[in-house]
């Protein structure tokens, strides 16, 4: 599967587009199967600029390998998000 990747340059909601790429050349996010009990780490913006100007981490397991109706395109975490 190709994906589109965009460049930005500094400049906010300016972007420009780059050539179509495998995702796998990208960036490989694991190379085994998840299985329930695994860790996670959750890293992000909450509020970014009110809260802090910083990326919080928050850290817990795979809770469950399906979410709302059993739809098993996603995952349960205990992390905070």
């Amino acid at each position: 599967m190709l994906h589109r990747v965009r460049a930005r340059d500094g400049i906010k909601g300016a972007s420009r587009e780059t050539r179509a790429i495998a995702f796998k050349d990208v960036a490989t996010i694991r190379e085994k199967a998840i299985h329930p009990g695994d860790s996670v780490v959750a890293i992000g913006y909450p509020f970014h600029g009110l809260l802090t100007s910083d990326f919080t981490v928050t850290t817990g397991v795979v809770s469950s390998l399906s979410g709302i109706l059993n739809d098993t395109r996603f995952l349960q975490i205990s992390a905070a998000v």
